[in-house]
Order: structure tokens, then sequence, then C-alpha cells
């Protein structure tokens, strides 16, 4: 919330260096899990998130005030724009799938250590982009575009209209049905405009 604060902040902390200021907070902590290894890494993971988290906000802060340009340009191409879009959805289904791809698939077919490490980034990291996409193609970006069940309703409504033939549409059927002929008693019909 600090780092959005930057947005409407003076300029004076506005130009503050924040592009260099974000990768020396990192600095101690990649020290810190270089130092101490992988295991003790994924024992630590919560202090770890927390500790990087002023990098993370002092980056946050860099790009709204538009610096490095590179990373600005970077973050405003379709590919990273379309990874933002599933981004929730992907952080919800990334752990079962690499998970189940990691002790499923490869652990018993694959060396233990880096080997199983490549492999198991080999075919997560694609299914767990397709779950992603998926998962917020049903969930997440209809509720992006329409912000209440109603709107959502209409919207699928106004889809089936445009998708369905007009001769399944009920509007069109209820139509049919008063244009078509009516049998009198006797066997004679009559259409509506002679009736």
């Amino acid at each position: 919330m600090i780092a959005a604060g930057v947005i409407v902040a003076g300029e004076r902390v506005r130009r503050l260096p924040w592009q260099w200021l974000a990768p020396l907070a990192a600095v101690p902590v990649v020290l810190l899990i270089a130092r101490n290894g992988p295991v003790w890494t994924a024992a630590h993971y919560y202090w770890l998130d927390l500790a990087i988290g002023p990098a993370f906000a002092m980056l946050i802060a860099a790009v709204a005030t538009r610096r490095p340009a590179p990373l600005v340009w970077l973050l405003a191409t379709r590919p990273v724009r379309g990874l933002g879009a599933i981004s929730y959805s992907l952080y919800l289904v990334h752990l079962p799938i690499v998970a189940a791809v990691s002790r499923r698939l490869i652990a018993p077919h694959v060396t233990p250590g880096v080997p199983a490490f490549w492999a198991t980034v080999a075919l997560a990291v694609p299914l767990a982009l397709g779950g992603a996409t998926v998962f917020a193609m049903i969930f997440e970006i209809p509720f992006q575009r329409y912000r209440s069940w109603a709107a959502l309703r209409e919207a699928l409504r106004e889809t089936l209209r445009k998708a369905l033939p007009a001769r399944w549409t009920p509007a069109s059927t209820a139509s049919r049905v008063q244009d078509q002929p009516a049998a009198e008693p006797g066997g004679v019909t009559y259409s509506a405009a002679q009736r």
C-alpha cells in the first residue's frame, strides 16, 4: 500500500531512485539464501517472503514512477499483460499442478536433484499456465468484466442469443407459433391474417 502511495506522493518522493533501492533491499535476502542453501530456504519461506517484501514494494514504486524504462516497456508487452490477466488463477492452481508433476510423473522416472528439477519445470510450467488460463476463463475473467450476478447472467444470455440460430431463440419460437395456421375443428385451417 505504501508503494502504491508513491503515485500521489510529492515530487521529492517520486524522484527517489526506486529502481536502484529495490535491488539493494533484495541483496541481504539473496545472500541469506545463497549462504544457507535450498533446504534451509524451503523451510523458511514465510520469513523470506516477509524479508523480500520491501524490495518488491520499491520495485512497484519504481514502475509507478515509470522507471526503469525497459522494465516498464516489458510489463506493457502483450505476453506479460496476458500473464497478468491470469496471475491470480496461476497463483491458485500452480502448486497442485507442480506437486502432481513432481511426485507422480518425474520422481519415479528421473534422477533426483537438478535433472528432476529441470524436468519438473519443463512439464509443470506449460501445464500450470494452461490450467490457469482455463481456470481464469471460467472463474476469474467473467467476474472481472461483469461485477454482479445480474450482469453476468445478461452477458451469458446475450452470448447464447448470438451463438444460437434465430430459429432456436424463445422469441422467434413464440412468433412462429402465432404465425402458423390454426386448425379449426372441421379440419379447415386459417392463417392469422385470415382470422
